[in-house]
């Protein structure tokens, strides 16, 4: 026969022993990477896809600190030349002709500085060459995205060989010059510009024969 004080054990036993089976019956909290369905392997791949967009943003706003950079340097470059300090703006041009090279309006303006500054006549015709090939009849001044270079750059690039001594390249770009004038829908040169060029052709066709007495081939 049971006493009292063993029903209150039994009965005490028998309630911590179901409280243990349904706190053990209960759901466990899920486990990153197990029991939610994650596995580690896509956690890594979260992980670099995380770094990937971190590093781009990085690399893009980095693009945009240099690309502003470089517009500041043209901009300013720009000024220089229209106050006449063609050996200001030169570093300034180069700077950006290190990282934009197929740039034609930057390669002019470094014809520009070369020729009506420094007074190298074969670095001026160097860059003159690049950007009369990208001459453009629509060419925009002040526009800082502007690539193409202005047809005037035939006429410098003339006149550079000229200066140079190299007569008959001289007489082949005004020649160009004077035909692409000629063209439908360009600028038309006044005849006393016309006539001076047509001046300056002569002379460097006539000094080219006198150094190498061969034809000069002419532009049509």
């Amino acid at each position: 026969m049971t006493t009292n004080a063993q029903s209150l054990e039994w009965n005490a036993a028998r309630h911590l022993q179901s409280g243990s089976e349904s706190a053990n019956s209960s759901p466990r909290p899920p486990k990153i990477g197990t029991d939610d369905g994650i596995s580690n392997r896509v956690m890594n791949v979260l992980l670099i896809i995380f770094m990937l967009l971190t590093v781009g943003l990085a690399v893009a706003s980095g693009a945009v600190a240099d690309d502003v950079k470089y517009r500041l340097l043209i901009r300013q470059s720009m000024l220089d030349i229209d106050q006449l300090n063609y050996e200001d703006a030169l570093p300034k041009l180069m700077e950006v002709f290190a990282v934009d090279p197929e740039n034609a309006n930057v390669t002019y303006m470094l014809g520009l500085c070369h020729l009506r500054g420094t007074g190298n006549f074969h670095q001026a015709a160097f860059y003159f060459e690049k950007a009369a090939k990208s001459v453009s009849p629509t060419y925009l001044t002040w526009d800082l995205e502007e690539r193409s270079s202005p047809v005037q750059t035939l006429y410098l690039l003339a006149s550079a060989y000229e200066s140079a001594g190299a007569f008959e390249k001289a007489a082949v770009a005004y020649q160009t010059f004077l035909a692409f004038g000629a063209e439908e829908g360009a600028q038309k040169l006044s005849p006393r510009v016309t006539a001076m060029i047509q001046r300056n052709l002569v002379h460097c066709q006539m000094q080219a024969t006198e150094e190498f007495p061969v034809a000069i081939r002419v532009v049509q």
